[in-house]
């Protein structure tokens, strides 16, 4: 097992744009692969093609066992992508809404 990113289905590699109040969970379409990003019509090594200049990024993380959820706020203007905030559910297994801080 290892850490993970949310992605919009098991059918397609990109990234899932969450959107705040939305629920990050074991039910999400879960990928550990690397995709190709698209800014200003150039391709990096990245993960996700954004439609939003904001949103919240679904993640899962894999210790001892154990599975946690979290969310990290990314905007993205042109050729820049900043983290704005981040948060994890430290209780396993446990769901998150995005935006929600413990």
């Amino acid at each position: 097992e290892s850490n993970k990113i949310c992605r919009q289905n098991n059918a397609t590699p990109l990234v899932k744009e969450f959107m705040e109040g939305d629920t990050i969970s074991i039910s999400s379409s879960w990928s550990f692969s690397v995709f190709p990003i698209y800014m200003n019509s150039i391709e990096y090594t990245a993960f996700f093609v954004p439609t939003n200049t904001e949103f919240y990024l679904g993640v899962q993380i894999y210790k001892d066992n154990r599975y946690y959820f979290g969310w990290i706020l990314l905007n993205v203007t042109g050729d820049n992508l900043i983290i704005k905030e981040h948060s994890i559910n430290l209780s396993q297994n446990t769901k998150i809404i995005a935006g929600q801080k413990e």
